[in-house]
């Protein structure tokens, strides 16, 4: 169909009928474009960034965790699946399990709503966990949401970095059983001895 044949349809007078309203919703969509584009939306920017961010140190650690798999990109593992992985009962990550889990549905919520403005329930697991290093430290919760977000971030990367490090270092070629078997036989109380 040619130009003129469609300016000759029933379909191409109904857009020019239209066209007040189509300016007026082509001003809207433009608007609502740029306040995503150019706003500053704090929260969600520390959400996205402290997901990729903590994504990072759990694939690091999961190649060093379990050596016996060759490739683990090539699997294509979800977020969670990975999560699920290193949620190891013979770990400490199960303190961090809960908020890590929350941290990612916080994302998911961002995904479908970008204007999703995150309730206290939906970061409890987040501030439960840095309340008890906070408390032991002598320091008060962070008020704000972004903060929290960044700390626990900061102490997640941080617990899967120093695992990381210490089966990088000992049992590269064991994973994390072997290193929890290096940790175990450290842990020993020495003989004193016997002269």
């Amino acid at each position: 169909m040619d130009i003129e044949d469609f300016k000759k349809t029933e379909y191409f007078e109904w857009m020019l009928s239209q066209s007040d309203k189509m300016k007026e919703e082509l001003t809207s969509f433009n608007q609502e474009y740029r306040d995503f584009i150019e706003g500053e939306n704090k929260n969600l920017s520390v959400v996205l960034r402290s997901h990729l961010i903590i994504e990072y140190y759990m694939d690091r650690y999961i190649a060093l965790a379990i050596p016996e798999v060759e490739d683990w990109k090539k699997l294509r593992l979800t977020f969670i699946k990975k999560l699920e992985i290193i949620n190891n009962k013979r770990t400490t990550f199960g303190m961090l399990y809960p908020g890590v889990k929350a941290l990612n549905k916080i994302r998911n919520k961002y995904a479908h709503n970008l204007n999703y403005k995150p309730k206290e329930s939906d970061y409890k697991p987040i501030s439960n966990f840095i309340q008890i290093w906070f408390s032991a430290a002598g320091k008060n919760l962070p008020s704000d949401f972004s903060q929290l977000i960044q700390e626990f971030a900061l102490w997640t990367a941080g617990y899967l970095d120093v695992l990381s490090n210490g089966i990088k270092n000992h049992t590269p070629e064991k994973g994390i059983l072997g290193y929890l078997e290096f940790i175990a036989e450290k842990m020993k109380i020495k003989s004193p001895n016997k002269s």
